[in-house]
C-alpha cells in the first residue's frame, strides 16, 4: 500500500466501508473471482464450479449470513450469545413450512421463495424479541447460559415436532428454490434445476450459488453500513463503556 493509508482527514473518509484505493482493488477482484466460480474460467479455481464444491460454498455463504448477526451481537455490542444456531433453526424450519409442499405427515403452505425468505427472518426476529426481556437483564457468562438454554430448547422442539420439522435424523425436503409470482404460470427463474442463463450453461448449484452471493453481499453491506450508524455507535459504547452496576449503587 502506498502513501498513509491509515491517515484519515475526515470522519467520512475513515467511515467509508472501503476507505482505500487498495481495498477497493482488492475488493472488486474478489467480486469477480467469486461471480466466475460457477462457468470455471480463471484457472487453479475451475474445480470449484463442480456441482459438489458448489453445494459446500453454498451452505459456506448460508453460515457467512448467520456470522454476520453473531458479529453484529458479539463483535459491535460485546454481548456474549450461544443460542445463535436456535434462531437459525428458527428461520430454516419456518421457511421450510411456508415454501414447501404438505403432506399427510408435514406442514406446507407453498409460498413463493421472495415471501417465504423475508417472513422466516420475521418470525426468527420475533422468537428474539420474546427472549429479550430476560436476556437484557444479565450479561457476561450469565447471558451466555440463558441463550445457551435456548439451543437445548430448539433441539427438543424441532425433534419432536414433527409436522414441522420432518422425521428425526431425516428432516425433511425444502421448497422449490425459484422466484415466481402469484398470477403467473411458473416460475420467472429457478435455481433447482440445470439449464442455460445468458446462454451458458449452469447446474442448478451454480444458479444457487450466485443467488446466495448476491444475497450475502447485501447482508454484508447492511452490516457494515449497520457499524456506521448511529445504532451501530450505540453498540460500540456498550462494549466498550460497560459500566458495573455495582460501581452505581
Amino acid at each position: 500500500m502506498r502513501g498513509r493509508p491509515n491517515l484519515y482527514t475526515s470522519y467520512e473518509d475513515e467511515q467509508r466501508i472501503l476507505p482505500t484505493m487498495t481495498q477497493r482493488v482488492a475488493m472488486a477482484a474478489f467480486l469477480l473471482a467469486m461471480v466466475t466460480i460457477p462457468f470455471s474460467v480463471i484457472p487453479g479455481m475451475r474445480f470449484l464450479g463442480t456441482p459438489g464444491w458448489l453445494q459446500i460454498l453454498n451452505v459456506t455463504l448460508v453460515f457467512l449470513i448467520a456470522a454476520l448477526g453473531l458479529n453484529i451481537l458479539i463483535g459491535f455490542a460485546g454481548q456474549v450469545s450461544l443460542g445463535h444456531a436456535f434462531f437459525m433453526g428458527v428461520g430454516a424450519y419456518t421457511a421450510a413450512v411456508l415454501a414447501g409442499s404438505p403432506t399427510q405427515a408435514l406442514w406446507g403452505l407453498e409460498l413463493p421463495l421472495w415471501f417465504a425468505l423475508p417472513i422466516a427472518g420475521l418470525v426468527a426476529a420475533a422468537v428474539g424479541i420474546v427472549v429479550a426481556p430476560t436476556a437484557v437483564r444479565v450479561r457476561g457468562l450469565y447471558l451466555a447460559i440463558v441463550t445457551l438454554g435456548l439451543v437445548f430448547i430448539g433441539a427438543h422442539i424441532f425433534r419432536n415436532w414433527n409436522q414441522v420439522t420432518g422425521v428425526p435424523e431425516l428432516g425433511r425436503d425444502w421448497g422449490p428454490l425459484q422466484l415466481a409470482l402469484w398470477d403467473i404460470d411458473g416460475p420467472a427463474i429457478r435455481f433447482d434445476t440445470d439449464g442455460e442463463w445468458f446462454g451458458v450453461f449452469l447446474p442448478s448449484e451454480g444458479k444457487t450459488f450466485l443467488f446466495m452471493l448476491v444475497v450475502a453481499a447485501g447482508f454484508v453491506v447492511l452490516s457494515k453500513n449497520l457499524a456506521r450508524s448511529r445504532l451501530g455507535r450505540s453498540f460500540a459504547a456498550i462494549r466498550d463503556r460497560d459500566i458495573d452496576r455495582k460501581s452505581v449503587v
